[in-house]
């Protein structure tokens, strides 16, 4: 028998061959195995994407919150070198004798006089009829101004007793027409339509 003398490069590439081959066979092997110890449960796999996509929006914040933090110590150090290169003017001192003598040279102003309309008096729809008898007259003793206050005091009488008539007929009457109004806005209509009445013995 012939004895074949083995060749280099035939013995290399059997070599590189049979390296390829139990890398393959590796390879297949391990992709065999990830297949079997894959996980399919989807519960798992939803769980880890919200775990990836939380840690996404940490990562995200904790970057927006360092963009802010530099962009607030620029502006404060703009500003800062702002002031600094500002030329402050020195301020002149006053004395207590300036303070005085501007104060007693300042003209003393009035305080404004408040006016005050018939109107405004008269807001209060609900206030007692206060007045005097319409005719006047001065009560030159004692008896006359008993006399006069028993006189106010009846005709008093007569007309809160009046307005108490006159707001029971008329009130449900302007609550019909005016149906948004308040309470109070109907009465303060009640009493201007009381003011210009025949019914109202002052008039």
């Amino acid at each position: 028998m012939r004895k074949h003398n083995s060749h280099p490069k035939a013995e290399a590439a059997k070599a590189r061959k049979s390296d390829k081959k139990s890398a393959n066979h590796l390879a297949e092997e391990a992709a065999r195995l990830d297949e079997y110890w894959r996980d399919d449960d989807k519960q798992s796999q939803r769980k880890a994407q919200r775990k990836s996509e939380k840690e996404s929006k940490r990562l995200d914040g904790i970057h927006k919150k360092s963009e802010l933090k530099r962009i607030a110590t620029e502006d404060s150090e703009l500003v800062t070198s702002q002031l600094k290169h500002k030329s402050k003017a020195p301020t002149e001192k006053v004395t207590q004798a300036q303070i005085q003598s501007k104060l007693s040279s300042a003209v003393p102003v009035k305080p404004p006089v408040a006016i005050v309309t018939e109107m405004e008096l008269k807001e209060n729809y609900n206030h007692t009829i206060n007045r005097l008898d319409p005719c006047g007259g001065d009560a030159r003793s004692v008896d006359q101004a008993i006399l006069m206050l028993k006189s106010e005091s009846s005709s008093e009488k007569k007309s809160q007793a009046a307005f108490a008539k006159f707001e029971n007929e008329h009130l449900p009457l302007l609550r019909e027409r005016h149906p948004t109004l308040r309470l109070t806005q109907v009465k303060q209509l009640l009493w201007k339509e009381w003011e210009r009445s025949p019914e109202n013995p002052h008039n």
